[in-house]
């Protein structure tokens, strides 16, 4: 859909979004135990929890987002050559999904501590057509700016969707806390 010297520019700044949800994923498998035992505690521990690992990480997510976004033409210019300058705005535009995946990470958390897998597989399911359909329209009208977009557009889909089935998980769980029920 794109010519080769496109496809080349996409792979650097891909490579580099790679890295960054490589390195989310570290970081949330980490935090998976502790909402895991959060969530045999009640609704409102599993609650804190989420609160407390967001707002500690999620500044720190979007700081490292806007400085990479900012400084992506130099950094891609010093570390692969002057000719890589040109996927900067396919990278600026993959930090906003990265951040995007940051926060349905968390998201994503919840509903695996409180068992609900198969919502989160539907959620991914949705966000993958979302983003296969999105590639499909946008890469020939933007080219690798396309690309990087479809790629966001996702993303977001999977953050909001995952944002309210946990929203909607966690009020279940408190409601079968209160009635003394198990899922």
């Amino acid at each position: 859909m794109v010519p080769a010297v496109a496809l080349g520019l996409y792979a650097v700044a891909f490579r580099i979004f790679g890295l960054t949800l490589s390195i989310y994923g570290l970081f949330f498998i980490v935090v998976l135990p502790i909402f895991s035992r959060q969530a045999k505690s009640g609704r409102n521990a599993l609650r804190n929890s989420f609160s407390v690992v967001m707002r500690q990480s999620v500044p720190i997510v979007l700081l490292g987002t806007a400085v990479i976004a900012l400084a992506s033409k130099p950094a891609l210019e010093l570390l692969f050559g002057n000719e890589f300058g040109g996927a900067a705005t396919a990278l600026q535009i993959l930090m906003v999904a990265a951040a995007a995946n940051f926060l349905n990470r968390g998201h994503r958390q919840i509903l695996i501590a409180l068992g609900r897998n198969r919502e989160d597989f539907l959620a991914t399911a949705v966000s993958t057509a979302v983003n296969l359909g999105s590639k499909i329209i946008l890469i020939p009208m933007l080219g690798l700016a396309g690309a990087a977009a479809a790629t966001a557009i996702g993303e977001i889909t999977l953050m909001l969707s995952q944002r309210r089935l946990a929203s909607r998980a966690l009020k279940e769980h408190q409601l079968d806390e209160e009635t003394g029920s198990t899922e």
